[in-house]
């Protein structure tokens, strides 16, 4: 597969989403893991045998958290070069859009990591993770939380 090819199919994986359920006559909120996703993530060549990084953004509905991961996506593409803002070639990842519509649903990770040497020559895989903004009208306050914690669990680095 070329890299064009494979460039592609980056795409984010969500690994959580929020499952409505009717229990004894109430709405009843649970987290649902995707177990499928995150093996496609964790058991990828190029992190299953590295130390693995978790860069996370979490924070309030429609604040720029999935506009901002793709910023990280140019960045690390670029491989921190000096001049990875490049041209004014349009910024690709994880879906954002203007509005008050709600876009990230459940917690995301992008399928291709970013791999680099530590300063001991080691590798780690640079995986980037995106959240559904709390304070949302659709979930309760509850479900903010959850994903909020959640996201500072798994995450090696939290951008709020």
């Amino acid at each position: 597969m070329a890299l064009s090819d494979q460039q592609n199919h980056d795409q984010p994986l969500k690994i959580i989403e929020i499952a409505e359920e009717e229990k004894d006559g109430k709405t009843v909120h649970e987290l649902k893991l995707n177990e499928e996703n995150l093996k496609k993530i964790m058991l990828h060549p190029d992190v299953a045998n590295n130390a693995v990084m978790i860069v996370a953004i979490a924070g309030a509905l429609r604040k720029g958290k999935s506009f901002l991961l793709d910023f990280f996506i140019k960045y690390l593409e670029a491989q921190m070069s000096a001049n990875w803002l490049g041209d004014d070639d349009e910024i690709k990842g994880f879906q954002w859009r203007n509005g008050t519509a709600i876009v990230t649903y459940g917690i995301q990770i992008w399928s291709k990591p970013f791999i680099f040497e530590n300063k001991d020559g080691k590798k780690v895989a640079v995986l980037l993770m995106d959240t559904q903004g709390i304070f949302d009208c659709r979930s309760t306050k509850q479900d903010g939380a959850n994903i909020f914690t959640l996201s500072c669990l798994i995450s090696s680095v939290q951008v709020v």
